[in-house]
């Protein structure tokens, strides 16, 4: 039973792993999920941000494109929780009210989610082409800006402003075939965690249900020990005790006739095997008495015979009380009433 007990609870522990198991896997999926949207939504944010400021020239919608750059490179921190409609419920003009959280890279967040090396990849990939989406950005705040390249890839030279170029730019095919670079690998980055946690997830809710049976049948075999212990105990102890109780009544009222009907190799048995041995010898001591006392009253009764066919009789004198003691046989040789057996030395001379 306690072999029983020990597997139970190690089996009830071994569960309750696989449990809490099952829940870091699940939080690690969602976390990903979320910080995976926060990826597209920071492209987003970046892509409205940064057409906003090329039509409208506000130089808030410029400081909030690269607040979210900042943001999303672990260089400034982040808002607490990092909703996706923070830069919506903001507002320009106004002093976030979010509360803020820890400058970590978005890279780095969804490292700590234990993702692989392949889905880390497919991450690089989706942020390698929102790189490249912010490289044509800037080329469009530069032509706001009335900054042209020297031809060496740097935007020094002051100019006009050219509003025209600026919004071809984030509205021309190679800047929405960029976004659509994002998308591909972002999209099956979420199809491998999900793959491969709801794989880990059902093989770990395998192991709970074997280990779910397990403790099913270790209950079961433990309940059924406990029955078969109760049952041993009420036919190997509580029974024979109840009868021992008996049998000790009936010894004390003087009937040593009756015995303990059970038997085996416990305390219980040996105490009542040894109350049946006294039993056994005090009964034998009284039959003995029986027949002795029998005899002596067939001893006595010849003796009467012998005495009246002989007309003799026996007699004693009792020094200490004067009394003389007589048979039957004599008094009634003296013509005594036989109402006594005793009387006075004196009278026996008379």
């Amino acid at each position: 039973m306690i072999i029983l007990m020990i597997l139970l609870i190690r089996s009830i522990y071994q569960a309750h792993e696989i449990r809490e198991e099952i829940a870091v896997k699940e939080r690690h999926r969602f976390n990903s999920s979320l910080l995976a949207k926060e990826l597209f939504q920071s492209s987003e944010d970046l892509t409205r941000m940064a057409r906003s400021y090329v039509v409208t020239g506000n130089p808030e919608y410029k400081d909030y494109f690269l607040t979210i750059l900042a943001i999303r490179n672990g260089q400034i921190p982040r808002p607490y929780d990092n909703p996706s409609t923070y830069w919506y419920l903001e507002g320009i003009n106004k002093q976030p009210d979010s509360k803020q959280g820890q400058a970590i890279a978005l890279l780095k967040l969804l490292k700590n989610e234990g993702i692989t090396h392949d889905e880390l990849h497919l991450l690089q990939q989706s942020l390698q082409h929102s790189d490249q989406l912010v490289q044509i950005e800037q080329r469009a705040f530069a032509a706001v800006e009335g900054r042209h390249d020297n031809g060496q890839g740097e935007y020094i030279l002051h100019g006009e402003p050219d509003f025209e170029l600026a919004i071809k730019l984030l509205w021309g095919d190679e800047y929405n075939n960029k976004k659509t670079k994002i998308m591909l690998p972002l999209k099956q980055f979420m199809t491998s965690i999900n793959d491969r946690t709801i794989h880990d997830i059902e093989l770990a809710y395998q192991q709970l249900n074997e280990k779910t049976r397990l403790e099913y049948f270790l209950l079961t075999a433990f309940l059924l020990s406990i029955i078969g212990s109760a049952a041993f105990i009420r036919r190997r102890i509580l029974r024979p005790i109840r009868e021992l109780t008996i049998e000790t009544e009936r010894f004390t009222n003087g009937d040593y006739s009756s015995r303990c009907t059970f038997t085996g190799a416990n305390e219980v048995d040996a105490l009542g095997s040894t109350l049946n041995l006294m039993a056994e010898t005090i009964e034998r001591i009284i039959k003995d008495h029986q027949t002795a006392l029998q005899l002596l009253r067939e001893s006595e009764l010849n003796l009467i015979g012998s005495q009246h066919m002989a007309h003799i009789g026996n007699w004693e004198h009792d020094l200490k009380t004067g009394e003389m003691r007589g048979s039957d046989e004599l008094f009634r040789l003296l013509e005594i009433a036989p109402t006594e057996h005793s009387i006075p030395y004196d009278a026996f001379l008379l």
